[in-house]
């Protein structure tokens, strides 16, 4: 079980600018809140596998830059998909 005394100071120390960071990629501030609050639920679901002197605020934006990637890589074929719908209906 996670201290949850750790990871809540964590939390509060690091979210608006882990929010911040993420708006460099999105453009939406509900999809950067989206991506941090996942960032950190899979910090926690993965805690058990880093080591012990891991830089976990580094590690969590690592966690954040790809999944802000992964989100624009699915918009972007989202958009794709669209036009071309909409390109062979015409």
């Amino acid at each position: 079980m996670p201290d949850t005394s750790d990871f809540n100071q964590l939390y509060r120390e690091y979210r608006h600018r882990f929010i911040h960071y993420a708006r460099t990629y999105v453009d939406d501030i509900t999809t950067a809140e989206d991506i941090v609050m996942d960032s950190f639920i899979y910090y926690l679901e993965n805690k058990h596998s880093l080591k012990n002197d891991s830089n976990i605020p580094a590690y969590l934006l690592m966690v954040i830059k790809n999944k802000c990637l992964n989100h624009l890589q699915r918009q972007r074929t989202h958009e794709e998909a669209t036009r071309y719908l909409i390109n062979r209906d015409n």
